[in-house]
């Protein structure tokens, strides 16, 4: 992935947040696709939403630097990337847009 995280709860919850700060996607269309994604539904209906909750208060120093990152981007990562952007390296996709691993 983009922003280099992996499948954790922790990075799931980043994933989350840097989507929203650092992607064209913005707030209101990703949360419309959380709450209209069935395995998006599936998963919080079996984490639960208070274990959801705990996951992003955990990660809110991470959350934070994500926000400083945000302001920081060359320009904002596509939602839907072309298909031009899967046969080139990480580096140069990140190096263009201004992606930084956090």
């Amino acid at each position: 992935m983009i922003f280099g995280l992996d499948t954790t709860l922790g990075d799931e919850t980043m994933a989350d947040a840097r989507t929203m700060l650092s992607s064209d996607v913005g707030w209101a269309r990703y949360a419309a696709y959380l709450a209209s994604d069935p395995a998006a539904k599936a998963l919080f209906k079996e984490l639960g939403y208070a274990a959801a909750i705990w996951a992003t208060l955990a990660t809110t120093p991470r959350i934070l630097r994500a926000l400083v990152e945000a302001f920081r981007l060359k320009k904002r990562w596509p939602w839907t990337p072309p298909e031009a952007h899967l046969a080139r390296p990480l580096a140069d996709l990140r190096a263009e847009y201004g992606i930084r691993v956090i």
